[in-house]
């Protein structure tokens, strides 16, 4: 409605007048503190006003100030989403002619880094066009207005530097304008492939540019007094054309024009990369410039075939010959005294190795066997480089405090190398409790930007620690590990509101959750373990995002494993009825399962109600989504969702690898509910936390039922029959049903506790819901019974049939009902087997019976007419409907409850079950959502799918409020005076009638009665429409006599002897009505300047009604007689 109204405003007004509208919004949105989400709905309005072309550098420089610095929220995707609103709305509304090139494309490449351009994307694409077609009208301090000129002068500013610059300021800058340069080239060529023109200038662009890096970089490899600065560049601009051909889409036209020239580059910058690294006179915070192209040439190799031998070939010498010659350069330095200077140099070494070590493992590089045995050997003297480093703490002369604790981070970087399988380093008995000690000494000592580096160090030595089971003997080792994992918790929740806490966390949990920790027979560190889970559980009520981590993991370690085949053959009917225990896989394994059965399940059955602030945040999202902006991953319903089937996958795979595993799930999850039963109140709101935790442990308990211990069919099938006693709502209701029969199934003796329940109709404890679900289980028992034994149980439902009849007779109507429908079923069952004269010979008056519910008129013919549309009572099938798709998606969705997305099961559901993913049949599947809920169900729920209402909406009595903007406010002529009433509450009650039937005016003693509470929760805001005057009880008389001279009858409502009754009164259009005091009634001498004094006839023994009442009664006999016309009624 904003961006229609801001449409609508503009159109009307002059050119000037849009442009003075604009910038002014613009102005004041840069200015004021906005919500997120209103800036999104402001900005989104802008961009539907047709193009005005009124904002330059001015505003440019307000909308980066926007963007990157008035846009704050917790929610990254609503940022981004955002700041690509803006960007589309500055790209709209821009006047080139007034922005310089420069400003707008350092701009441009703050919204690349910023992640809100992208290429490819659609932004990036109208971008390109949208520059394309503008450049000559851009101002340029050049007045060419040509794209070649242009990027001729541009490349020779430059790479035209002389000198040896080392200021890291100056290279920044030079760098910067390296990456505007290149942004204008990617831009300006998109936009010509966008608009159909030929690539040939910029086919000759990319080759002169790339030839003239070229030539710097082969010049670079052979000459020593080459221009610092120059090569910087050269490197960096090759970084970029690599990263550009990374992210390309396949059969990009650029790439190709690119890759050409590109893989020439190559041996020159690998040549130059072997002789100057390591070197002494670098920084750290440079490496990356030299190493980061190789690193995209192994990539990019990876990618495009038929250059990965030459660049594979010439990478293994690079890597073996920076490997050795850091080694070498370590060596020497830890021979030496140790200053600044030679501390740089180590820290180079030590970051070098550790890349290329990276860089052979990833990309299969094989080193030769020299430098393996070379690196070995370094690796192996690690512990004793730390002693000798740990001194240099004690050092006062020597500074750079930073210095030393990079250069401690890039050795830890190393430590992981130790027990690289490949190096085979244990046979030098590496011992890895020693230095987890020290990096649990270290955790407590670094700095912030340095702790998820040594997280992951913890993680590599905890994995080697704990797999070690000699380590495991000693008690030391267990207290080291506990304290480690405790300590990893510890930091990292401390972190919770810090900017690298996302990472962090990350790691923590992957040090945590592998295998090696998981099932490790340490008491100290499954103690340990335990006491983390229950923390995240703890804190996931307010953090739910921080469970998706953790059932990752733990999916990961399980799927190793207790690896199970892919999906192939279901035997539903198998998996329920057979009670044979599956094989236990082992007791050490079990009982650590059984130590984090409390957190998968927690974790399966969790549910997160999204906040006021989170549901604003997904309707902008919506809404973006429909403006086609690409707005990102998904939400946090997709990821709750996640959770829950990452969960239920995860109980499966344990399940079926141990049914011990399965039978203890299957206990908790009893025990959950008879927990919640407790703690919450009798009936759960629809798609409230505990609804939707309530039909997820129903659901996994659906999952979980073939892998109950053969011996508690009878425990199970009682407790399941006692939840029935509940007030539940009618989802959870109905998986307790299909829970039920599926015992009942499996455990065939249990039926007659069924049965019992049934006849057993005088117990004090049997609610008219237990019987109906009652009914409707021994309903679906017939129907997997028949299903079971592939024959007709004419046996069973004749049994069922004369247990039904008498509770079509029951003086509850919803138990009369719910049985007609069973008998109703049972009916079509024996049409459907041709044995319908066997049901008539037992039941003759079986057709009157039926025909009683269609016949019946009122309320029952209604919820009759809804009773039928059950999916439950009329359509399920207990086993054929059996499948992930029923459980987690149909049946929800026909509970009128929030479910996800069928395409999530394919996702999440990833393990082999014993049913199938998919339904058989399409009947749930395609069945429209029905009328029918429990009986308690509110009406409006009962109602809640309009949709469906069209051909019933003459039968259904449904609230309406009445439309505020209809009601007629023209003047009445009725004046009520109230000034002798005390009571505030008679006051504020009298004020909402006037003002609800339309009085003129309410005259009162003191108009500071309308601050009173009691006044106020009577009128609610009805003192605000309603005009109301002030006159003193002594000055009453008066004021009636000056109303009688404006021509207003004056009127009491008193009983008197001449008093008139009310309802024969013929009100006149102008009158005041005047109440008496609530005690004491009309004073005399104010009763003799009345024209006439009404009364309300009664036939009560009470001698009058409160003063309350009689006004409003008055006020709407006045009302009926002149206010509501058929002309002033509301529509």
């Amino acid at each position: 409605m904003v961006g229609d109204f801001f449409k609508t405003t503009c159109e009307s007004l002059p050119q000037h007048g849009k442009e003075t509208f604009l910038k002014i919004l613009l102005t004041r949105l840069d200015s004021f503190s906005w919500s997120p989400v209103a800036l999104f709905y402001m900005m989104s309005s802008a961009t539907k006003i047709s193009p005005v072309n009124c904002w330059g550098d001015k505003e440019l420089h307000m909308v980066r100030h926007l963007m990157f610095h008035s846009v704050r929220s917790q929610n990254k995707q609503l940022n981004s989403t955002l700041q690509k609103v803006i960007l589309q709305c500055f790209l709209i509304h821009a006047d080139v002619s007034k922005i310089m090139l420069e400003d707008l494309l350092s701009f441009l490449l703050l919204c690349v880094k910023e992640q809100v351009l992208s290429r490819p994307s659609k932004q990036w694409n109208e971008c390109s066009k949208w520059l394309w077609q503008n450049f000559k009208n851009i101002k340029q301090e050049s007045d060419s207005g040509q794209f070649q000129p242009t990027i001729s002068s541009w490349f020779k500013q430059i790479f035209g530097m002389t000198g040896d610059c080392q200021e890291q300021g100056a290279i920044d800058t030079s760098i910067n304008q390296c990456d505007i340069f290149l942004l204008l080239i990617f831009l300006y060529a998109d936009g010509q492939c966008s608009n159909n023109d030929k690539l040939q200038p910029m086919e000759f662009i990319f080759q002169n540019i790339t030839t003239q890096v070229k030539a710097i970089s082969d010049k670079a490899a052979m000459h020593p007094y080459l221009p610092h600065l120059q090569i910087v560049l050269s490197f960096h601009f090759t970084k970029s054309l690599l990263t550009f051909c990374m992210t390309a889409e396949k059969g990009d036209p650029i790439v190709d024009i690119i890759l050409t020239s590109l893989w020439q580059i190559w041996p020159g910058l690998a040549a130059y990369v072997m002789r100057k690294l390591p070197s002494s006179c670098l920084a750290v915070n440079r490496l990356e410039i030299y190493l980061c192209p190789t690193q995209l040439f192994f990539e990019l190799s990876e990618k495009h075939s038929h250059n990965k031998c030459s660049v594979l070939g010439l990478g293994q010498n690079v890597l073996a010959a920076l490997i050795l010659s850091s080694i070498l350069a370590a060596e020497k330095v830890m021979k030496n005294k140790i200053d600044e200077s030679s501390l740089r140099a180590l820290s180079v070494a030590y970051k070098t190795i550790d890349w290329a070590c990276k860089m052979s493992k990833k990309h299969s590089v094989k080193l030769p066997n020299d430098c393996l045995e070379k690196l070995t050997s370094f690796l192996a003297s690690l512990a004793g480089q730390f002693q000798s480093l740990a001194l240099l703490k004690q050092e006062p002369n020597l500074g750079a405090n930073k210095m030393r604790e990079m250069n401690d981070m890039l050795w830890w970087s190393l430590v992981p190398l130790l027990f690289n399988p490949s190096l085979n380093l244990q046979s030098r008995n590496m011992n890895g409790l020693s230095f987890l000690t020290l990096a649990v000494d270290c955790v407590h000592t670094t700095s912030f930007d340095n702790l998820p580096h040594l997280f992951t160090v913890c993680k590599t030595l905890l994995g080697e620690v704990c797999g070690n089971t000699k380590n495991l003997l000693s008690e030391e080792t267990g207290t080291t590990c506990r304290q480690c994992i405790r300590l990893l918790w510890k930091t990292t929740i401390d972190l919770q509101n810090s900017s690298i806490f996302r990472p962090l966390y990350k790691t923590m949990v992957y040090a945590i959750f592998q295998k090696s920790v998981l099932f490790c027979t340490s008491e100290p560190v499954l103690e340990s373990v335990k006491y983390v889970l229950d923390k995240i559980q703890a804190v996931s009520y307010n953090k739910p995002l921080l469970l998706v981590e953790v059932v990752t993991a733990l999916s990961k370690v399980c799927q190793q494993m207790f690896f199970s085949p892919n999906r192939h053959e279901f035997n539903v009917l198998k998996s329920v009825s057979n009670v044979t225990d599956n094989a236990v896989n082992g007791g050490a394994t079990t009982r650590c399962l059984e130590l984090y059965v409390d957190f998968i399940v927690h974790c399966a059955t969790f549910s997160h109600i999204p906040s006021k602030t989170m549901l604003l945040t997904d309707q902008a999202l919506l809404f973006a989504k429909q403006l086609a902006v690409d707005v990102g991953p998904t939400d946090i319903i997709d990821k709750s969702a996640e959770i829950n089937l990452r969960s239920s996958s995860l109980l499966l795979r344990l399940a079926n690898n141990d049914s011990g595993f399965g039978s203890i799930c299957l206990q908790r999850l009893v025990d959950l509910e008879k927990q919640a039963d407790k703690k919450s109140k009798a009936r759960c709101h629809l798609n409230s936390v505990t609804h939707f935790t309530k039909q997820k442990l129903w659901q996994n308990f659906l999952l979980l039922l073939p892998h109950a211990h053969g011996d508690c069919g009878n425990q199970l099938v009682k407790e399941t029959l006692g939840f029935l006693n509940e007030n539940l709502q009618a989802s959870i209701r109905h998986f307790v049903e299909w829970c039920l029969t599926l015992l009942l199934v499996r455990y065939p003796t249990c039926d007659g506790l069924l049965f019992q329940y049934l006849r057993d109709n005088s117990t004090e404890n049997v609610s008219f819901p237990a019987i109906c679900s009652c009914l409707t289980v021994a309903l679906l028992l017939g129907i997997a019974k028949q299903k079971s034994s592939a024959k007709f149980q004419p046996h069973y439902y004749l049994k069922l049939f004369d247990t039904t009849i008498p509770w079509c007779m029951t003086q509850h109507f919803t138990i009369r009902l719910c049985a007609h429908a069973v008998l109703l079923r049972i009916h079509h069952i024996f049409v459907d087997n041709g044995k319908l004269d066997l049901l008539k010979e037992r039941f003759s008056s079986l057709d009157a019976c039926l025909q009683f519910a269609d016949n019946s008129s009122g309320n029952v013919k209604k919820n009759w007419e809804l009773i039928k549309e059950s999916p439950v009572l009329f359509y399920l099938d207990p086993l054929a409907d059996l499948s992930l798709e029923t459980i987690f998606c149909s049946f929800p969705r026909l509970c009128h409850v929030t479910c996800p997305d069928v395409s999530m099961l394919d996702k999440w559901m990833t393990v082999s079950t014993w049913m199938p993913l998919r339904n058989t049949g399409t009947t749930l599947r395609c069945l429209p959502k029905p009328l029918w809920l429990s009986s308690k169900s509110s009406k409006t729920e009962k109602l809640n799918a309009g949709e469906r209402c069209e051909d019933k909406s003459a039968d259904l009595n449904l609230q309406k409020k009445i439309v505020v903007g209809n009601i007629s406010k023209k003047q009445s002529g009725f004046v009520l005076v109230a000034s002798l009433i005390d009571k505030p509450s008679n006051l504020g009650g009298l004020t909402r009638t006037c003002e609800v039937f339309g009085a003129d005016r309410l005259v009162v003693h003191s108009l500071s009665c309308v601050d009173d509470k009691f006044y106020q929760s009577l009128s609610v805001t009805a003192h605000k429409w309603l005009r109301m005057d002030e006159v003193k009880r002594w000055n009453l008389e008066q004021y009636l006599v000056d109303m009688k001279t404006d021509g207003y009858t004056l009127i009491g409502t008193e009983q008197t002897e001449q008093s008139k009754c009310l309802s024969k009164y013929k009100f006149p259009k102008k009158c005041v009505v005047l109440l008496g005091n609530e005690k004491e009634g009309i004073p005399p001498a104010l009763l003799r300047r009345l024209d006439v004094c009404l009364e309300i006839p009664q036939v009560g023994v009470v001698r009058s009604l409160n003063v309350h009442v009689s006004g409003a009664i008055t006020v709407w006999e006045y009302a009926k007689q002149l206010r509501f016309t058929e002309a002033d009624t509301t529509s």
